[in-house]
């Protein structure tokens, strides 16, 4: 999988992803998830809000700018020493 995706851990279930080996193969995975996608909306129409939401919020807490600001001042002060 493409790092942005394997970055999220268990919250990568909350984004429409696959992998495939070959373009046949990659357009069936594309389909399956184009089916989860509208079975998903067809159940609750606000299911993408709601899963962009827990989206953003996880990423603000495992990635955001204070964090990632912190272990970049460490990471640069181990370097110095």
């Amino acid at each position: 999988e493409i790092g942005t995706i394997e970055d999220l851990k268990d919250a990568k279930e909350m984004t429409f992803h696959y992998n495939y080996g070959s373009e046949e193969e990659h357009l069936e995975q594309l389909k399956i998830q184009i089916a989860k996608a509208i079975e998903l909306k067809n159940q609750d129409r606000h299911s993408f809000e709601k899963l962009g939401n827990k989206l953003f919020v996880h990423v603000n807490d495992v990635h955001g700018k204070e964090l990632v600001g912190k272990k970049l001042v460490y990471l640069y002060q181990r370097l110095l020493e």
